[in-house]
């Protein structure tokens, strides 16, 4: 008789009650189990490949293709993949679940074989609808003829989705169900991140998008990397001329810890554009600038801030040099060099610009004093040649400002290094 108020306990069998307590008490020891199953499936999978490899004649059963689909699925070589899928591709008629992985796995490495994939899924897809609930949202439900044309080309498909449904970058993946590194996954990123509509990239805000891309394959890294310096510069024309944002520093510092600077570490900017170097590189002179200006601001010589302004649109590179007596200030206008320093009473020198950038010069503190002062003269003229680093430059001239209009005298000098002096603030 049932006591009112309890429940009925559910009666299990001893097997299903004995399968129920080893689900409850002993997930972590049935994963490692998992887990080994998988490494000794991969295991076979690489034995395989290699005798496939010595021998393409060799005979090649359905669980051995199955377990060369899962290795082509977490393989990063691109040559195995290439012939994982051929080999398949030639012998087992595999389930649609594998057929799947390996069009994931493979895309990109081979379009002959893209496009076999792409057919036998297309057909089989339309076949057999319940497949299709099982496929990500992007692959179109239609005709075997329509399925295929999104498998042949993807890119386009899904990035389309993507943007469509809003779907933050970092969460392109598992939308589109296909591994960050596979052939299509960065192929698929790097395109959203250099292309993707304007209107889908700005509901993201930069530092997750940072945060996400730091974590993603080098050629998303640089994309996303690219497609902000890009950003950044689109209407400025000189280090002076980028906008100033809050986020403009930690894009800074973010890209400086991923690339580098591009004077020093050339080699690991080779897949952002000239565009996005060109950029960074003015960000990095700007700080310079700034240094530099807030120096001339500073001084007693207050006039000196005054007269470079009216240059700063033409400052295409500067360093600023912190030293125990004085501060040295460089830049480069036109094709020349001009040297000022921060004390009072010092002059003004003239150089040709050198052909690297003022960061590639590698200076030592101590011997700033020496290598900006003691060198200049030799037996009571300057020396015609300035040796900055390991650059020779040409001596261009020098004035001092305590002489009078002394802008005009350095309004002289620069004319005749390409200069263009402002005419509504001619020093005469």
């Amino acid at each position: 008789m049932r006591t009112p108020g309890l429940t009925p306990l559910r009666v299990l069998s001893p097997v299903k009650l004995q399968r129920a307590l080893q689900l409850a008490t002993k997930p972590t020891e049935r994963r490692a189990e998992d887990h080994l199953e998988n490494a000794d499936l991969l295991q076979l999978a690489r034995a395989a490949l290699a005798r496939l490899k010595a021998d393409p004649t060799t005979p090649l059963d359905l669980r051995t293709a199955k377990a060369l689909v899962s290795l082509a699925a977490v393989e990063p070589s691109a040559m195995d993949r290439k012939v994982i899928s051929e080999l398949v591709l030639r012998g087992q008629v595999l389930p649609w679940r594998h057929h799947w992985l390996l069009w994931v796995a493979c895309h990109g490495d081979n379009p002959r074989v893209a496009r076999e994939l792409a057919a036998r899924l297309g057909d089989r897809i339309a076949v057999r609808p319940k497949f299709a609930a099982k496929l990500p949202a992007w692959l179109p439900r239609g005709s075997a003829r329509e399925i295929q044309g999104a498998l042949d080309a993807p890119e386009t498909v899904i990035r389309d989705h993507i943007t469509r449904t809003d779907t933050p970058i970092w969460g392109l993946h598992d939308v589109a169900n296909v591994r960050a590194t596979s052939e299509l996954g960065v192929g698929l990123a790097r395109e959203l991140a250099l292309r993707g509509d304007e209107d889908w990239w700005r509901s993201m805000t930069p530092a997750t998008v940072r945060a996400w891309a730091s974590g993603q394959m080098p050629a998303v890294l640089s994309a996303v990397a690219d497609r902000y310096l890009v950003e950044l510069g689109a209407h400025a024309s000189s280090p002076t001329t980028l906008p100033t944002s809050p986020d403009r520093a930690l894009l800074k510092a973010w890209v400086l810890h991923h690339f580098g600077d591009p004077a020093l570490a050339p080699g690991r900017w080779g897949a952002l554009s000239p565009r996005a170097r060109e950029v960074f590189e003015w960000l990095l002179v700007g700080d310079e600038i700034s240094k530099i200006f807030q120096e001339f601001r500073q001084s007693a010589e207050s006039d000196r801030a005054a007269y470079w302004e009216r240059f700063l649109p033409q400052i295409r590179d500067a360093r600023y040099y912190e030293a125990t007596t004085t501060s040295v200030c460089m830049m480069v206008i036109g094709s020349a060099l001009v040297i000022e320093f921060g004390r009072t009473g010092n002059a003004c020198y003239f150089y040709q610009a050198p052909s690297i950038p003022l960061r590639a010069i590698d200076i030592p503190p101590r011997a700033i004093p020496k290598v900006f002062k003691a060198e200049r003269l030799t037996r009571g003229t300057y020396q015609e040649v300035f040796r900055l680093g390991q650059s020779e430059l040409r001596y261009l001239g020098s004035k001092s400002h305590i002489r009078g209009l002394w802008q005009g005298d350095f309004d002289k000098i620069l004319v005749q290094v390409d200069a263009q002096i402002p005419a509504h603030r001619r020093y005469r």
